[in-house]
């Protein structure tokens, strides 16, 4: 049976010649170095994948999963209003969001704002008017943690 996280990867053009060197020496012997540096490198380049980024991965826990859906649906809201709304405290549910999705809280709340602000500039909003309603005090402070986030300023990852 296959596994419950299983997924595609894209792969970078040197992903994919590491992944026909590793299987074309099949099976390996990881006791020797050159096939251990060759597998980690594999592995630092797949899980290293830009489109990573594009991915929110949701807790699993009732009450962590209460706040992230108050966050989606409510990006702009004060966290504070949003774990009282969840009668959670912050020290916890940063605990379950880094158990359970591998990402801090407020680096899943961030992704979850920059995400939902692709939506929104897909649609054509301006880039200012995106910033406010996601929850950013400006367009400055927006465009630099979208650009932190999917490495390029929204327009530019909006062309591509």
């Amino acid at each position: 049976m296959l596994g419950a996280d299983l997924r595609v990867a894209g792969l970078t053009p040197l992903a994919r010649e590491l992944l026909s060197h590793a299987v074309s020496i099949a099976p390996t012997n990881l006791d020797t170095p050159p096939t251990r540096a060759l597998l980690t490198l594999l592995a630092d380049q797949l899980t290293n994948d830009p489109k990573d980024a594009l991915q929110l991965p949701l807790p699993v826990d009732p009450t962590a999963r209460a706040v992230a859906t108050s966050i989606m649906s409510n990006p702009a809201s004060e966290l504070a209003v949003q774990l009282r709304a969840a009668n959670a405290s912050q020290r916890t549910i940063e605990r379950r969001f880094k158990s359970e999705t591998l990402l801090s809280l407020g680096q899943w709340r961030r992704r979850s704002r920059i995400l939902a602000a692709v939506g929104l500039l897909a649609r054509g909003d301006s880039v200012t008017d995106t910033a406010l309603t996601v929850g950013y005090s400006s367009p400055s402070a927006f465009v630099s943690a979208f650009k932190s986030e999917l490495g390029a300023p929204p327009r530019e990852f909006m062309r591509s």
